[in-house]
């Protein structure tokens, strides 16, 4: 599963005001979301929540699609699917031929 997660955080205008890197607030943070972002091959954004600037908007929203797409290709393009998925769709299917 960890392979289709990517780590998107908030208030990256909060550490613009404080002079704080994502980088750097990364190497800082709890071994638990560390553990995190390596098993999830550390694909991670943050976002500035308060900009009205369309052009940040934007580049925030392309950098997240650019992370994606990433992360599809590696994937193989593969949907993720896990045993209940692949039950509910086997279920959903015996409905479908009953009827």
């Amino acid at each position: 599963m960890m392979k289709y997660i990517v780590v998107l955080l908030t208030r990256k205008d909060q550490l613009e005001d404080d002079g704080i890197s994502l980088d750097e607030y990364l190497s800082e943070v709890p071994q638990f979301l560390s553990d995190i972002l390596e098993k999830c091959d550390h694909r991670v954004i943050a976002f500035n929540n308060k900009s009205k600037d369309v052009q940040i908007n934007w580049r925030q929203t392309t950098d997240l699609l650019k992370i994606i797409e990433k992360m599809k290709a590696k994937n193989g393009y593969k949907p993720f699917t896990n045993n209940l998925t692949d039950r509910v769709k086997k279920v959903v299917e015996e409905d479908r031929m009953k009827n």
